[in-house]
Order: structure tokens, then C-alpha cells, then sequence
């Protein structure tokens, strides 16, 4: 049976989740034949999004549930298991990470496993909900997921990767891309509006273009710690 049921893939942050001008970056810097995967891919929505980037790439995704019955793989190998058990005998050019750190108990366990399947020069990305989610209201709040374990900033997700033998080159929460005077004015009417109609959609979407929502982390595996890590 499958671990999920069918709330989490008709899961709102999961619908609204696009590719960011980060990730898409990296992806399009990839040569032809490269080896990606992505770790909790659940229903591979965002390797489907990738495939149509780039369908010069060899695309794999992990999960420890099964697909839904009606996934069509779209060319992506899909294999079921844990990420502690993960083992493809295959180094990887590239490994995703969207949105999963934040339902696991032990975050360590999926850095190790990506630090382990990456190849030396390969590359990495991340990306989670961060501290801010704290703050929302209503059903965007982080904790109402029940499976959402812990939010992350910039701070604890770098440390993560670094005592795990990553080294993060670039990780920022994501802002609204708005400049500074124009933001302040949205968000001050934002504000005003959802106060005075008691409307949390709109403190939401202040709060989130104040502090962003996701914090998301670029890089590669670090040599230096290569010695001192168990993998």
C-alpha cells in the first residue's frame, strides 16, 4: 500500500511549486546525458517539469511511497525506497531535493544519502519551507501538515549541509521580486486590507513577501570532509 494518500498529492504548496530561476539555472548548465535524480519525488510532478526542459537528461526519482496508480513516468526511472537503504550502484550528476527535509525526523539521514550518491563533480540542489510559514495563518500555516516536522532558515540549512559534508555556494530565502519601495507599498495595503476585512489571505501574503517562504541552497559535495565522514 502506498504510503501517501490522496490529500498529499492534491496538496496546495505542492500544486503552486514552480521551478525557480535558481534551479533552472542549474538545470540548463547541464551537459546532455547527465545523470539526475530526485529524492522524494512523490508524484514526480517537478521531474516531469524537468523532462520537458531538458529531455537531453537521464532522469531518476526516489520515494519511499509508491506512484499513484495513473503516474505516467515520462521516461523518469522511478525507484521505491528509503533514503537510508538507497543504493543504485550509479553517481549522480545532479540531485534534487524539493521539499522533503522539512517531514523528516532525522534530516541528516537524506544530506549523507545525497553526499553519497553525488559524484565529485556533481552538483546539488535544495530547497524547503522555511521559518517564516511560522508566522502564517490559517491552512498556510507550516504546521498545518501534519507530517511537517520542522521549517529551516538559512542559518540551520547550511549548517546541515556542512556537517554532513556538502558546501552550500549559494542559499537565500526566496522574496517577492518586486523592488524595495513598490514591495513596501503592496505590502502596507496587503496589511491594511486584511486587518480591516480580517482576511488572512492578505496578511499571508505580506508576511510571506516580507520574510519568503522557501530557502533554497545550491552546491556541491565537499572533498575536504571526505575523510572525516561515514557515508
Amino acid at each position: 500500500m502506498s504510503t501517501y494518500n490522496e490529500s498529499y498529492f492534491l496538496n496546495s504548496a505542492r500544486r503552486r511549486y514552480e521551478i525557480t530561476d535558481l534551479l533552472e539555472s542549474e538545470l540548463m548548465s547541464l551537459r546532455a546525458g547527465c545523470r539526475l535524480i530526485e529524492l522524494g519525488c512523490g508524484d514526480m510532478e517537478t521531474l516531469k517539469a524537468i523532462s520537458r526542459m531538458r529531455p537531453d537528461l537521464n532522469l531518476y526519482g526516489a520515494d519511499i511511497g509508491e506512484l499513484p496508480p495513473d503516474t505516467r513516468h515520462h521516461g523518469v526511472e522511478f525507484i521505491q525506497s528509503d533514503i537510508k537503504d538507497l543504493s543504485l550502484g550509479l553517481e549522480f550528476d545532479f540531485v534534487l531535493c524539493v521539499d522533503v527535509l522539512e517531514h523528516l525526523t532525522s534530516a541528516q539521514d537524506l544530506a549523507k544519502c545525497m553526499r553519497r550518491i553525488l559524484a565529485d563533480s556533481g552538483r546539488f540542489y535544495i530547497s524547503v519551507p522555511s521559518v517564516t510559514n511560522l508566522l502564517l495563518f490559517g491552512d498556510e500555516n507550516f504546521y498545518s501538515d501534519y507530517t511537517h516536522v520542522r521549517p529551516f532558515n538559512d542559518k540551520s540549512l547550511g549548517r546541515l549541509l556542512h556537517d554532513n559534508g556538502l558546501r552550500a555556494e549559494r542559499i537565500h530565502p526566496i522574496h517577492n521580486k518586486a523592488n524595495g519601495k513598490l514591495n513596501a507599498l503592496r505590502n502596507l495595503y496587503y496589511l491594511s486590507r486584511g486587518f480591516i476585512t480580517s482576511d488572512s489571505g492578505y496578511i499571508n501574503a505580506a508576511i510571506r513577501s516580507i520574510g519568503g517562504t522557501t530557502v533554497e541552497s545550491v552546491g556541491r559535495k565537499s572533498l575536504d570532509s571526505a575523510r572525516q565522514l561515514t557515508t
